[in-house]
This record gives C-alpha cells, structure tokens and sequence, in this order.
C-alpha cells in the first residue's frame, strides 16, 4: 500500500489526487457509530421539517471540506454508517494537493496523510484503528 501511495504521491505536474475509501468496524456496531455521527453532523438548527414527508427519524452525518490555499491543499471528508454487512463506518478522504504545494515530496504527502487521519478518527470518536 505505501508503495502504492508513494508513486500515485510522486511529485508531478498539476494536481495531484488520492482518494482513500474505508470501510471500518467499530467498537459498538454501527449502532455505535450513528449515535456518534449524528452527535458530530447534527445542525444546530434544521430547517426540514421531516414530518413534511412522513418520516419518523432524520439522521445527519458529517461532510466536511478542509482546505489552506496559502499551503496549497484540500481536504473532503465524508463519514456514513457502511452499508457493507461486515463494515460498521464508510470513511472517504479526498486529498487534493497543488503545484508548489508545501506537500511537495510523497514523504511529506504520506506524513500530511498519517496526521489527518489520526485527526479524523479522534474527531470522530472511533479510536484508533488496532495494529496487528
């Protein structure tokens, strides 16, 4: 994988993508990781009025765009209870990194990768993923 993520990584002419998709488990199921999520994504204020069209529940589940442009990168997060039977949480991270970004070897990419992700899960509630 990091073999991988090194050459899709390799400094390059225009931008440069990685889009990591994750299909996790999580301590408590997603039972777990829906009251987790809509603790994270609930608005402080909802303008839908779910009994409009019958609904009994309205979940909300975070996307979030991170992005500094003076550093030259961007970042979409979206996080969804799995609809895979053997998953509990989809995870989709989007990088975007720039010419001249200051990301400018796969090392720092990597580096920049490996904290967001910490950063990510902590916000999430999840944990950190079990080494094996």
């Amino acid at each position: 994988m990091q073999d991988f993520i090194k050459k899709s990584m390799s400094p390059k002419e225009g931008v440069v993508n990685l889009r990591i998709a994750s299909w996790l488990r999580v301590d408590g199921g997603k039972d777990e990781v829906v009251k987790k999520l809509n603790q994270i994504a609930k608005p402080q204020r909802t303008t839908f009025n779910k009994a409009r069209i019958g609904a009994e529940t309205m979940e909300h589940f975070p996307k979030a765009n991170f992005r500094n442009e003076a550093a030259g990168w961007q970042l979409t997060v979206l996080a969804e209870p799995a609809a895979l039977p053997d998953a509990d949480l989809y995870l989709y991270r989007d990088y975007q990194f720039l010419p001249g970004c200051e990301f400018d070897t796969s090392e720092k990419k990597l580096g920049f990768l490996e904290t967001s992700s910490i950063a990510i899960i902590e916000w999430l509630g999840i944990g950190m993923p079990k080494q094996e």
